[in-house]
Formats: C-alpha cells, sequence, structure tokens
C-alpha cells in the first residue's frame, strides 16, 4: 500500500502536476490522520473494554465476600441459638436441683459451650484491595459505593462486639471453685467432674449463666442485623453486575 502511494507522487511529480499533487498530499494527509484516530479509538475501546471487565470482576469478587460472610453469620446465629437455649435450660436445672442423667447431660452442654462465643467475621477482601490499590473508581455507581461505605461500618463494627462480647463470656471465675478439669481435656473435649449440690446451691453460677444466655441472645441478634444489610447490598452490587455486563 506505501509502494502504491509512493508510485502516485512520484508520477504526479514527473508529469510536473504540482497542483494535483498538493491536492493528493493533503488528501493522503487526511487519510493518514483518520487512521490515526481510527487506530486510537480502537486502543480507547480495548482500554475501556478492560477497565469494564476489571469492574466486572471486582463485582462479582464482591458478591463471593458477601456470600461468606452471610454463611458465616448463619452459622454463627444458628449456634447461638442453641447455646442460649441450652444455657437457659441450664440455669432452670440448676434452680430446680433436680440432678436426672438428662438434666446433667443439658448442663455438661452448658458448661462446656457457654464461652465459645466466635469474635471474628469474614473480611470483605475484594473491596479492601481496590481501595488499597486505588481502583475504588471501578465501583462507577455513586450511591453503590456509598451503600458499601455504611455496611463496611456496621460490618467493623459488628465485629468489635462480637470481640466484646466474646471476651464478657470467656470468663470461669464463677465455675473455677466447683469444675475439676481432667489432665486429658482438650479445648475440643472438655472432660470434667463437678458436684451439682454444690452448683445448684450457688446463686452466683446460676446468675451468671443466665447473664451469659442474654450476650448469646445479642450475639444473635447482631449477626441477624448485619445478615439482612449483607443481603441487600449483594442483591444491589448484582444489579450494578449485569447493567456492566
Amino acid at each position: 500500500m506505501i509502494k502504491f502511494f509512493r508510485k502516485i507522487r512520484h508520477n504526479l511529480l514527473m508529469e510536473n502536476k504540482t497542483g494535483k499533487y498538493l491536492k493528493y498530499a493533503v488528501g493522503e494527509i487526511i487519510l493518514v490522520v483518520i487512521g490515526i484516530l481510527i487506530a486510537l479509538n480502537i486502543n480507547n475501546w480495548n482500554e475501556n473494554r478492560k477497565e469494564i471487565n476489571q469492574s466486572i470482576f471486582y463485582h462479582q469478587q464482591m458478591i463471593n465476600d458477601l456470600q461468606v460472610v452471610i454463611s458465616s453469620l448463619e452459622t454463627d446465629m444458628n449456634w447461638a441459638k442453641i447455646v442460649k437455649t441450652e444455657i437457659n435450660k441450664a440455669t432452670a436445672i440448676l434452680d430446680t436441683g433436680k440432678a436426672s442423667a438428662a438434666n446433667l447431660k443439658i448442663l455438661d452442654f452448658a458448661i462446656g459451650n457457654y464461652f465459645r462465643l466466635n469474635r471474628q467475621l469474614p473480611e470483605i477482601t475484594s473491596y479492601e484491595e481496590m481501595k488499597s490499590s486505588g481502583k475504588l473508581y471501578l465501583i462507577y455507581n455513586n450511591s453503590l459505593r456509598n451503600h458499601l461505605t455504611d455496611y463496611l461500618r456496621t460490618h467493623y463494627n459488628t465485629t468489635n462486639i462480637f470481640a466484646e462480647l466474646n471476651t464478657k463470656v470467656n470468663q470461669s471465675n464463677f465455675l473455677d471453685p466447683y469444675i475439676k478439669f481432667d489432665e486429658n481435656s482438650t479445648l475440643r473435649n472438655n472432660s470434667y467432674t463437678y458436684d451439682f449440690s454444690e452448683l445448684s446451691t450457688n446463686k452466683i453460677v446460676g446468675n451468671t449463666l443466665s447473664r451469659y444466655a442474654f450476650h448469646w441472645e445479642a450475639k444473635y441478634s447482631f449477626a441477624n442485623i448485619l445478615k439482612a444489610e449483607a443481603i441487600e447490598l449483594a442483591a444491589k452490587i448484582n444489579d450494578e453486575l449485569n447493567q456492566l455486563k
């Protein structure tokens, strides 16, 4: 193609057709400019497509992160409901002073699990990655970006609340005078003995357990609130994702 244009220029010069040569030269320049503009537009389109694909990737990753959070919260809620219920049963058993086999089994569960409150929540790592790399602009929807900021504030506040609740229930002073752990006990397999009559006659034990049941109820409530917000946010991100595709 270049040789073709050169041949035309050469012929025009040889024939001394200066006017036609100038017109041709201008036309050739215009064609070159048009070619450059087309190349730039194609390059810009490719760059924009890359950015949109990256935005799509991060939106999908945020949804995935939120699904992990939601699943973790559901597990926490189910466990909180179980532990709270069993602790309340145990305090009622201590009040009655009836040491049946079934009652002792409930009390054993309460003593072995009243402190097992998970204090951590999964992080929204995709958002943190965008933030640290200066790519939050890939969340084009300002309303969604603000919603994410609000959610993360609640997320981190809830994590701090879980940590505080964990500290409150992770105490053993009220039981230490009555519980003797076997030397082979582990965190997952507690083996201990106690005198039921001593436990049942000490109001501090029952009252403390009842307060811990309330903390487990708080864990359930805060997890439920955060779960609802995570589900709502995931739905909004998914709507934005569908518009990007």
